[in-house]
């Protein structure tokens, strides 16, 4: 063999070998990859917000704050209009959603969900001087109470607390209004809704939370969900070990008492 061609198999060769290194590289990067971004709403208290100095705060801001910090990656925050946050997950401009995303049976087919990480019961609230004291099925048997129309509460109340009555209404203001004027024994409905109208003076005046009851999947939704593109089983798997561990070590539990202490 001459030696023109001993050089250009040589060279061949060191192509080669480059070509399989650089492949390598680039397959390894995502396993490797340490920084990751967020799509946040950044608009919805008190899940994510910004404060005066522009900080976002809120639940699903401490909630990835505590995820990265556990998946040992660093993590930036991205806000989208909450109707393209899929989108952008979709499209590749973000690595995860965080936004109180419902788990829903068309959104998955669209991303995959982590493992919910918050469920939003329902919840009662009556009037501060109200005698019903306690939750189950004794307690508010032949009570009456106001739900929406549009909502899941009144199917969860006719399922789990058939022995009471329901009036059901087109809008929120309405039962409000009958409750303050005793009209309704309580209403069922939204606990994070429920919450924000006890705290206008309306609602402290009048009224007080009894509780939010035992969650159910079928009637109340599997809850929110980390929304990630399809396919990212290996992410996936980070997160809802991630999520594991902010739960065991106490972190949930502190995150939830800070933005959300009505969700017993």
């Amino acid at each position: 063999m001459s030696v023109r061609a001993k050089l250009k198999n040589c060279f061949l060769l060191l192509a080669i070998v480059a070509s399989s290194n650089l492949f390598n590289i680039n397959m390894a990067y995502p396993k490797d990859k340490k920084e990751y971004r967020i799509g946040i709403d950044g608009t919805y208290p008190p899940f994510s917000h910004r404060n005066l100095d522009g900080e976002y705060l809120g639940f699903d801001i401490d909630i990835a704050s505590a995820l990265c910090q556990a998946m040992k990656i660093k993590c930036t925050l991205v806000k989208y209009e909450w109707n393209n946050l899929l989108a952008a997950v979709r499209s590749k401009k973000v690595d995860f959603v965080i936004a109180s995303v419902d788990i829903t049976r068309p959104r998955r087919e669209l991303v995959d969900f982590s493992a919910p990480y918050l469920q939003t019961p329902s919840a009662i609230v009556v009037g501060k001087d109200s005698i019903l004291s306690g939750l189950d099925i004794e307690d508010l048997r032949d009570a009456q109470f106001g739900v929406l129309k549009s909502s899941p509460h009144g199917e969860y109340i006719r399922t789990h607390r058939p022995d009471t009555h329901i009036k059901l209404y087109e809008n929120e203001a309405d039962y409000f209004v009958d409750l303050a004027n005793r009209k309704l024994d309580g209403i069922v409905g939204n606990p994070i809704l429920l919450n924000d109208w006890l705290q206008t003076a309306d609602g402290k005046n009048c009224c007080r939370l009894l509780g939010t009851l035992p969650h159910d999947d079928q009637i109340n939704g599997e809850g929110f969900g980390i929304a990630v593109e399809k396919n990212s089983d290996k992410l996936l798997k980070r997160i809802n070990k991630a999520l594991k561990s902010i739960s065991k070590s106490g972190k949930y539990a502190k995150i939830m008492r800070t933005h959300l202490p009505f969700l017993k």
